[in-house]
């Protein structure tokens, strides 16, 4: 008590409606110089999509605005009060949101007309046979909360209605559900690919140059194509995804920088306000069962999740499980003194961290001598609770081909097994086979690098 703690804001990660109200700037997306990063005029919007062309907003140019007092010209109503922070400024310190801007924003927008354009256009397949794929396909388990929703009103003039997660997910299995139909080297298709390269990049955990300067070029050739296809004007968010190769150069990966935690944290109280019909003091409300069930998770449950929950350890013979010469082979090189008659424990899944692994999932392993990444699939997991760690015992997965069509990588099972720690992989997100055409496929969330 009586301490004095000092904190510094290094940046603010807003939905640009929220970030427009609270920097300053016109909340009307309609006005001439909508964007809070650039001075680029609406007009013109419709044609640069290199912000190397644009002049960008600074303290210099902000304070000259302020000053000048016309927002219908500059875009700016009032100064903002987040510039009293030290060492912060809107428009040095703000980072977009790429789940509103794209998910909910870019991603709806163009899925509607690709379709709409396939179904009545082209006729390649019809409403009834793509919802029946949406509701049969394999997901994987760590999808199957984010399933989506079957699609309808192809013909009307509003987004595709899926939440954000479900939007992914549907980015991300699109092309196993609708690419048979599709010829390759369809220019709406191929908008579509550029589309995911470019959620490849904003959604990857790790952020280099060379990915940013990829990014800048793919949202310069989808913007183009875009244009080339439709004829409609791009949305504003199609506009602020030109600026993300800077922010992720300035920033960081993208994708740690979104609001989708903090919609999650909304999510219970949007529930609990409908159904309480409270009129009168809904905040008052809200706080209290808050704090209700902030006081049962501290008191009566954790208030984090357990670190590491095994649902089914069971001891078995390493005699009696498959690959078990291979797999004693591998205990014994990390200095476990096992044998054939040794009992260890298995599961047939285990939750670290929230994140839940079973047999059969897919782990991202290092790249190959010739620079292609390696996947195992699990065949046994080794849980060992007293430090915290688990070992998976894999069969290697070599690439064949990376099939661009499906955006997917091509894989084949192996002989060569491998036994590695949790902590060595390079990704903690699990994926599943896909069996198509013949073929096994990997689909990754975003680019692993």
């Amino acid at each position: 008590m009586g301490k004095t703690l000092y904190y510094m804001v290094h940046y603010a990660y807003l939905p640009q409606i929220i970030c427009h109200s609270v920097g300053g700037f016109l909340e009307s997306f309609s006005a001439n110089r909508f964007c809070h990063i650039c001075l680029v005029h609406k007009q013109n919007a419709q044609h640069i999509f290199n912000d190397d062309l644009v002049e960008l907003r600074n303290r210099d140019n902000y304070s000259q605005h302020v000053e000048l007092n016309n927002p219908p010209l500059t875009g700016i109503k009032e100064d903002s009060c987040l510039n009293s922070l030290n060492f912060f400024h809107i428009t040095e310190n703000v980072c977009g949101d790429v789940m509103h801007d794209v998910l909910e924003g870019v991603a709806p927008l163009e899925l509607k007309l690709m379709l709409r354009h396939f179904v009545y256009d082209e006729q390649l397949f019809t409403e009834d046979q793509l919802n029946s794929r949406i509701a049969g396909f394999d997901y994987g388990l760590n999808n199957m909360k984010s399933k989506p929703s079957a699609i309808i009103h192809l013909t009307s003039e509003n987004p595709i209605r899926q939440n954000a997660s479900q939007m992914w997910c549907l980015l991300l299995f699109l092309p196993f559900l609708i690419g048979d139909f599709i010829d390759e080297g369809n220019k709406h298709w191929q908008l579509f690919l550029l589309l995911r390269q470019i959620c490849d990049i904003i959604f990857a955990p790790v952020a280099t140059k060379g990915l940013a300067m990829l990014l800048k070029q793919l949202v310069i050739d989808h913007h183009t194509l875009f244009k080339s296809l439709y004829d409609r004007p791009l949305i504003p968010k199609h506009h602020f995804m030109m600026h993300y190769w800077r922010m992720m150069v300035y920033f960081g990966p993208l994708g740690k920088l979104w609001c989708m935690r903090f919609e999650g944290k909304h999510a219970p109280l949007k529930r609990q306000a409908q159904v309480v019909c409270n009129f009168i003091n809904i905040s008052k409300t809200l706080a209290f069962k808050h704090q209700v069930q902030a006081m049962f998770n501290w008191k009566l449950g954790s208030p984090f999740k357990d670190k590491m929950t095994v649902a089914n350890s069971f001891p078995v013979l390493l005699g009696s499980l498959k690959e078990d010469v291979c797999l004693i082979d591998n205990l014994k090189a990390i200095g476990r003194d096992v044998g054939q008659c040794s009992s260890f424990h298995v599961a047939h899944s285990v939750t670290v961290f929230g994140q839940r692994y079973q047999t059969t999932c897919i782990l991202p392993l290092n790249c190959n001598e010739n620079g292609e990444l390696v996947f195992g699939e699990v065949m046994h997991i080794l849980p060992e609770s007293e430090n915290l760690n688990v070992l998976f015992f894999l069969r290697i997965l070599v690439p064949k081909f990376f099939q661009n069509h499906f955006h997917a990588i091509a894989v084949q099972r192996t002989e060569d097994f491998k036994l590695i720690g949790i902590r060595d992989l390079i990704d903690f997100r699990p994926m599943h086979l896909i069996f198509f055409n013949n073929d096994i496929f990997v689909n990754p969330r975003y680019e692993l690098v």
